[in-house]
């Protein structure tokens, strides 16, 4: 995949997830302290600064009862802007 095309999908995933926060009435302070992070974090995640790993993306699907895959993977392509931390989580 080309490095213009991994952005593109990078950027729908991200705006999926504001979205999804926006529809829930969620502001981004809210979602920080959920996430027990402070908001300029999170914004950093929504901006596209930071890579979100697979941990915090969890977490977050968790908020809004759904599956990372729902959220973070594209149809087109595996793991879609997530950061692996190396660690197995099961």
């Amino acid at each position: 995949m080309s490095k213009d095309n991994r952005h593109k999908e990078v950027t729908q995933m991200l705006n999926e997830l504001r979205t999804l926060r926006k529809n829930a009435k969620i502001t981004q302070a809210e979602m920080a302290e959920k996430l027990g992070v402070c908001k300029q974090l999170y914004s950093q995640i929504e901006r596209e600064d930071i890579r979100l790993d697979y941990g915090r993306a969890v977490q977050i699907a968790a908020i809004f009862n759904t599956t990372p895959d729902k959220i973070f993977l594209s149809e087109k392509s595996n793991a879609v802007g997530l950061a692996s931390t190396g660690t197995d989580n099961n």
